[in-house]
Formats: C-alpha cells, structure tokens, sequence
C-alpha cells in the first residue's frame, strides 16, 4: 500500500519534472529537468519493484542512475568548454 501511495507521488514529480524539461527557459535549466525526471524515474522503478515484488529492478535503477550521473557531468563539461574534446596541450599559466 505504501508502494503504491508512493508510486502515484512519483508519477505527479515525474510530470512537474517534464514539465521543467519542456519549459525551462535555459539550457541548465533543461539539464535539471532531465536529471531529476531520471531520478524519478528511478525512485519510480524501486516502489513498483517493491509493489510487485520484482526485486532485479533495483539494478536496473542504479544503472539508470549511473548512466544519468555521466551524462550530466558530460553535459555540464559541454556548457563550460563548448567541446568535449580534451586539451591536447596545457596553456601556460601566467
């Protein structure tokens, strides 16, 4: 019964979540947006894991929330550097 109190709650946090996906005036606002509908999502796979007694979900949770953990660190790398290329040579500090 909590499972599922807990899985219709998710649901509504999923769809504020795509709401600030689809609607975020920035870009980082936009990542934010995926990064938290991807942990919902998660969250939602561990309470529908718990209500229907499936616990191999959970794995696949966390490698959900691994995969979404590189991709936000590539996303932010993107912002700042413009590239995802590494260096090929330091630049010289003064």
């Amino acid at each position: 019964m909590i499972a599922a109190a807990a899985a219709l709650i998710l649901l509504l946090a999923l769809a504020a979540w795509i709401g600030r996906l689809l609607i975020g005036p920035t870009l980082h606002d936009r990542l934010l947006g995926a990064q938290g509908a991807a942990l919902t999502v998660c969250l939602l796979m561990a309470a529908l894991a718990a209500l229907v007694n499936r616990p191999e979900w959970i794995d696949l949770a966390l490698v959900i929330l691994f995969a979404d953990l590189v991709f936000g660190v590539a996303a932010l790398k993107l912002f700042r550097v413009r590239s995802l290329q590494t260096a090929l040579a330091r630049e010289p500090s003064p």
